[in-house]
């Protein structure tokens, strides 16, 4: 059971105590680290420059999530990313409101915190949401140099009045194709090497030869059929402007 591994604190002292190298400031740099639950300021649309208070209890949840990242600093894989996310900043686990109409997980990068709703409880499907939103994360870099191109008009083409904001999309909706693949590829190794539950590999059955996100272009279909896509078109057109 994932309760189980998550309640097996020892195994990860040694881990950790690279963790603990950024919160002591063994560093030069500023401090970098993981914190759970606390600020209730999130961003709350997209990646726009705005920041709202939410009405929630960012800690709720806290103590699984803090657990759930030691279970998973087990896994070399999952390490690389940490440290190369706090080489960015800080980051910030928190559990968000009940609005039917956010995003059940997402990653913030203004305020760089991880937002979970409270309607996902603690589980190894809160667990796997955490961890695809540390890829989100870990691209940041990715993503900006996106919103630059975009606003240095690059994907623009004069023949075609909306060119610019679909290329952006579906550039925006590749970085989030190679997070699930990282995400399968960090989960599959867990569950070989560590114990891990089948559940925790939340779209590895789906990348699979076969499945319905074996390949990029039945994935983007999908999401641009959902409606998702059209968030980063969205996006897109706020910072072109009129």
């Amino acid at each position: 059971m994932l309760a189980e591994r998550l309640n097996q604190r020892p195994s990860v002292q040694a881990l950790l105590q690279r963790q603990r190298g950024y919160d002591e400031g063994l560093r030069a740099a500023p401090v970098q680290r993981m914190s759970w639950g606390g600020s209730g300021v999130v961003q709350r649309e997209g990646d726009s420059d705005s920041e709202d208070v939410v009405d929630a209890d960012p800690s709720k949840y806290a103590d699984f999530d803090r657990r759930a990242h030691e279970e998973f600093l087990r896994n070399p894989i999952y390490q690389q990313w940490v440290q190369s996310i706090l080489e960015q900043g800080s980051v910030n686990v928190s559990t968000g409101n009940t609005d039917p109409y956010a995003p059940l997980a997402a990653w913030r990068p203004l305020a760089r915190q991880i937002l979970i709703q409270e309607r996902v409880t603690p589980s190894p499907r809160r667990a796997s949401m955490m961890a695809f939103e540390m890829t989100n994360a870990l691209q940041t870099p990715r993503t900006d140099a996106l919103k630059a191109r975009a606003l240095a008009g690059e994907f623009e083409d004069p023949s075609d009045v909306n060119a610019g904001e679909t290329r952006y999309a579906h550039e925006a909706e590749r970085s989030e194709y190679d997070g699930l693949s990282m995400h399968h590829q960090m989960m599959a190794h867990g569950i070989q090497n560590l114990g891990w539950p089948a559940a925790l590999d939340t779209y590895g059955p789906k990348l699979q030869e076969g499945g319905v996100w074996d390949t990029f272009e039945k994935y983007l279909a999908q999401q641009e059929q959902r409606g998702h896509t059209n968030m980063h078109r969205s996006n897109y057109n706020q910072w072109r402007g009129p």
